[in-house]
């Protein structure tokens, strides 16, 4: 869930569902360029292919997982007059919102 909010963050409220379509879309071809290239690989040898399947998918696993560390952690806040920025995990009292 935590991608799909990602991908569609900076969407207009009126196309959520275009957004979402395009994002399942996407997950539908990768997925399935994802086992034809695997199948080739195995079909050029069963033991050769999935050893090297094996080690094609325990590198990108590998590589993905780098790239998740570098991400930033919180959850974003929504932009306005009334958004407080505050770190995650931040005890801090909120500002008083009170007129001066």
């Amino acid at each position: 869930m935590a991608m799909l909010n990602m991908d569609t963050g900076g969407v207009e409220m009126t196309t959520p569902r275009v957004a979402a379509d395009v994002l399942d879309a996407a997950r539908q071809v990768a997925g399935g360029l994802g086992v034809a290239a695997f199948g080739a690989l195995v079909a050029g040898g069963f033991g050769t292919g999935l050893r090297t399947s094996l080690l094609i998918s325990a590198a990108l696993l590998a590589l993905t997982a780098l790239a998740t560390a570098g991400l930033p952690r919180g959850v974003a806040q929504p932009a306005g007059p009334d958004a407080v920025s505050r770190p995650r995990g931040d005890t801090a009292p909120e500002p008083s919102r009170t007129p001066a």
